[in-house]
């Protein structure tokens, strides 16, 4: 069932006397809310405390409410009646102010979370990391499956990993800065060891030399020997993660993007040592100088077995002198590569 979107302040209003005319046989069939931002209605009233209240009394009333969507800039009695909500499955926070506020109250949550999303508005802000998952949150890894973080630093070591969140089976993270000391692959085995249904990794930003790379790679192969996952359903990221990662378990779908020419490399290594059944490569933006030859030898034999399905994008970068000659024309693929 969809989640009703309180837009405004005439929403609020409109829903708290709608339910409240009949609290008992209204309440119980609210499943989710999207609880708009304080700010949008704090020039529309006085006191915009009255909308706090009709919110907080929506909250108590609705006894199976499973799902929640709200900026962490909410006000305080509203921040805290939906940390108290029993019913609670899938968490959506928009940290718009840092995330000390909803770390604070999180600890709280006593609900059995299934699911977790983490927007962060300030990519420079204190944002999530690995270290303050494992101390803060560790009270939702008996029923924690889906784990979607904006942004993930990766900075605690496996061998300090006293709890597990072993039912995640879906995680979603990006992380700009991965290093020896904490490798990534140790870490997300140990933190989340029954992994199977989809990765997610968020754009490669990071700068290695080739022996780097391979570096990395050899110390996800070896710490995969100990234990790997069981199975990947979908893994989607950058070549050069690909290579990084070196996920060893059987893959069903990879979709990859090679925004770099120099991720190609990487690319032919990960489909020789473990290809998946469905390919979906989005290659470029290309421009003039390195479209041409950018696909040849980039499918080993070594993967013919295994895939099945492939599908390539190829995105073009037009200069502006080409786009009034290229327009409304079909341009042939031998002319591309």
């Amino acid at each position: 069932m969809s989640p009703i979107t309180l837009s405004d302040n005439e929403v609020i209003l409109s829903l708290y006397a709608f339910i409240f005319a009949n609290q008992h046989s209204r309440a119980p069939h609210i499943y989710g809310l999207r609880i708009p931002n304080p700010y949008l209605y704090v020039d529309q009233v006085v006191d915009r405390c009255i909308f706090d209240e009709r919110l907080v009394a929506i909250l108590e009333a609705a006894v199976h409410i499973q799902y929640l969507h709200f900026p962490t800039s909410i006000m305080d009695p509203v921040f805290d009646a939906a940390m108290k909500i029993p019913t609670l499955r899938e968490l959506h926070a928009v940290a718009e102010d840092g995330r000390r506020r909803l770390f604070t109250r999180l600890i709280t949550l006593r609900s059995p979370l299934r699911s977790l999303c983490i927007e962060e508005c300030d990519p420079m802000g204190d944002n999530i990391s690995a270290f303050t998952l494992h101390k803060h949150l560790a009270h939702l890894a008996p029923t924690l499956e889906e784990l979607d973080l904006d942004f993930f630093e990766l900075d605690i070591r496996p061998s300090s990993i006293t709890t597990q969140f072993s039912a995640v089976r879906s995680l979603r993270f990006r992380a700009d800065y991965i290093s020896f000391d904490f490798h990534p692959m140790a870490i997300l085995l140990r933190l989340f060891p029954n992994l199977d249904d989809t990765l997610v990794l968020g754009p490669f930003r990071t700068m290695f030399t080739d022996d780097e790379f391979s570096a990395l790679r050899a110390r996800s192969e070896e710490e995969q020997k100990a234990h790997a996952w069981p199975r990947l359903d979908r893994l989607v990221c950058d070549a050069e993660w690909a290579f990084v990662y070196s996920v060893q378990c059987p893959i069903r779908r990879m979709d990859i993007r090679m925004p770099r020419v120099r991720g190609k490399q990487y690319l032919v290594d990960t489909l020789r040592s473990n290809a998946p059944q469905y390919l979906h490569l989005t290659v470029g933006p290309l421009t003039s100088l390195t479209v041409r030859g950018v696909l040849d030898g980039l499918f080993p034999v070594e993967a013919a077995e295994r895939l099945t399905h492939l599908v390539i994008v190829v995105q073009f970068e037009v200069r502006s002198k080409w786009r009034a000659y290229l327009k409304g024309k079909r341009v042939p693929w031998t002319r591309l590569f």
